[in-house]
């Protein structure tokens, strides 16, 4: 019996590790694909491009895990990229445990975590970034409201229109290969 129980919980500890380690991460490919203002997804609320990602919260707090570092340094990367031109809106998110009014402060406070990681560790342009918080207001389908999946940062382009409009002009740039400039996407 107890070599059963030893073997279920290796199993159910190398999922968990694959899905925090592994799953989750979004590559700096994955995040521009993503947000790629060029490619249009339509959802219930019309035309958004947007990515939760691995940017995981303790209960009640707006420090950011360690964890989350390699996939703070894969969006700088997109940010500084491919998606330089664009503006971006960090949403921070809180599971609905807690009074709403306290949930919508942790929120806003996650976001700005998110926005000062970038801007002080990352280097990202700070014209392109803003921080808001939704509070428990936009929880994810599926899941109980009290799971920890709920307290997470999403990354949105603000106005993919107006990204898309840039990046389509920055593409109309690129010339033949003699002695004029050629921009790689």
């Amino acid at each position: 019996m107890t070599i059963l129980k030893t073997l279920a919980f290796s199993i159910l500890l190398s999922a968990f590790t694959f899905t925090v380690f592994g799953q989750n991460f979004k590559s700096i490919s994955e995040i521009e694909k993503q947000l790629d203002p060029l490619a249009v997804i339509a959802n219930h609320d019309g035309i958004r491009r947007s990515i939760d990602l691995n940017i995981p919260f303790e209960l009640n707090s707006a420090q950011i895990m360690a964890t989350a570092k390699p996939q703070l340094k894969a969006l700088s990367t997109a940010l500084k990229g491919k998606l330089a031109q664009c503006n971006i809106a960090l949403v921070g998110h809180t599971d609905a445990s807690g009074d709403a009014a306290h949930n919508q402060d942790l929120s806003d406070k996650r976001a700005k975590s998110v926005l000062t990681a970038l801007l002080g560790e990352f280097d990202v342009n700070p014209h392109m970034l803003s921080a808001k918080g939704v509070g428990e207001t936009q929880l994810i389908a599926g899941i109980a409201p009290n799971d920890k999946r709920h307290r997470r940062v999403e990354v949105s382009l603000v106005d993919p229109e107006a990204c898309k409009k840039t990046l389509s002009s920055n593409k109309s740039m690129q010339k033949s290969a003699s002695n004029e400039r050629k921009i790689d996407w």
